[in-house]
C-alpha cells in the first residue's frame, strides 16, 4: 500500500499482479493497473506524485519475474522502465525526498539505489550473513546438512 502525492490517491497491490488505484477521500476504486502477471510485493509513490514503483517477486530465487521493479507513470499507469538487479523478491521500496532516487530492498539481502530518470543502479549495499567468509574447509565433525547450513549463512570452502 502506498499513498500518492498529497494523500489524495491510494495504491494497493496483490499477488495476482494488480495495482488498484483508489480515491482516498471517497474509497472509490478509480482504475486497476497490471504491469505484469507476477505478484506485486512492494509499492512506493514519489513525493511529487510522478512515479509509482512496483516491486515483484515470488520468493523463489532467480525464477521468472523475481526481483524486478517496474517504474510507472503514477497518473496514467503507463510503464516507464523496468529495473533489474535483485535476485529475489523485492520487499521494500522508497523514493528519496528529491524524487531522483529510488531505494529497494530484497530477500536477496541487498539494498540497491537507483537513479529514477535513467534507471541506472548507482549503489549497492549487501548485508553480511552471520558466517560470511568463514572458511570451513578443514572443519571436522560437521554433517553434510550442517555444512550446507553454514554455507547458506555465508561460510565458504576453498
Amino acid at each position: 500500500v502506498a499513498f500518492g502525492a498529497a494523500g489524495k490517491t491510494l495504491f494497493s497491490a496483490d499477488e495476482e499482479g494488480a495495482i488498484c488505484v483508489w480515491n482516498s477521500a471517497t474509497g472509490a476504486r478509480q482504475t486497476t493497473l497490471r504491469p505484469t502477471g507476477q505478484a506485486i510485493t512492494a509499492l512506493a509513490c514519489s513525493p511529487n506524485g510522478r512515479w509509482l514503483a512496483a516491486g515483484e517477486g515470488n520468493g523463489e530465487g532467480n525464477s521468472a519475474g523475481s526481483g524486478v521493479i517496474h517504474l510507472l507513470d503514477a497518473t496514467t499507469g503507463k510503464p516507464i522502465r523496468t529495473l533489474t538487479g535483485h535476485g529475489r523478491t523485492v520487499s521494500s521500496l522508497v523514493f528519496g525526498a528529491d524524487n531522483t532516487l529510488l531505494i529497494s530492498g530484497s530477500h536477496d539481502e541487498t539494498i540497491r539505489f537507483w537513479h529514477v530518470e535513467s534507471g541506472q543502479q548507482i549503489n549497492l549495499l549487501r548485508v553480511e550473513r552471520p558466517y560470511e567468509k568463514m572458511n570451513i574447509t578443514h572443519a571436522t565433525g560437521l554433517t553434510s546438512a550442517q555444512r550446507a547450513t553454514l554455507k547458506a549463512l555465508g561460510a565458504i570452502e576453498s
